[in-house]
């Protein structure tokens, strides 16, 4: 057995069951773990969940990326008018970023939509320099 497979496992029991039981669930898994003689491998387990965790935040997370503070009010529009639907399970972050002049950027695991100022001026300023 590969360590990434008690991993998936683990990651499985977390998602899965509810927070309460999660102590005594992982207490099961690291009895299992032993009677296999995997004791071995418990630090690649815990790099390879880290690793399964982190990647399942990053699909969980949105990025709303502006160049002032925003309201939730104002994230919410953001997201609404780039036609991004926001789901109970996922984060919403709101970020500055100090390079923006105006403009939000959302970013999903899959899109980033870039509605920003800075974009446009750059776009324009390539289409200058081009002729």
């Amino acid at each position: 057995m590969r360590a990434s497979h008690y991993a998936k496992a683990l990651a499985e029991i977390v998602r899965e069951h509810p927070t309460e039981e999660h102590g005594r669930m992982v207490k099961q898994f690291v009895e299992i773990v032993k009677k296999n003689g995997h004791t071995n491998l418990f630090p690649r387990i815990v790099s390879a969940f880290a690793r399964i965790e982190k990647k399942e935040q990053s699909l969980r997370t949105i990025l709303v990326i502006s160049a002032l503070p925003l309201s939730a009010e104002e994230v919410d529009q953001a997201l609404e008018a780039r036609g991004i639907e926001r789901t109970k399970d996922q984060v919403v972050t709101a970020l500055i970023d100090d390079t923006l002049i105006g403009g939000v950027v959302v970013r999903t695991h899959a899109t980033r939509i870039d509605s920003s100022w800075k974009r446009e001026l750059l776009a324009l300023y390539a289409r200058m320099s081009a002729s």
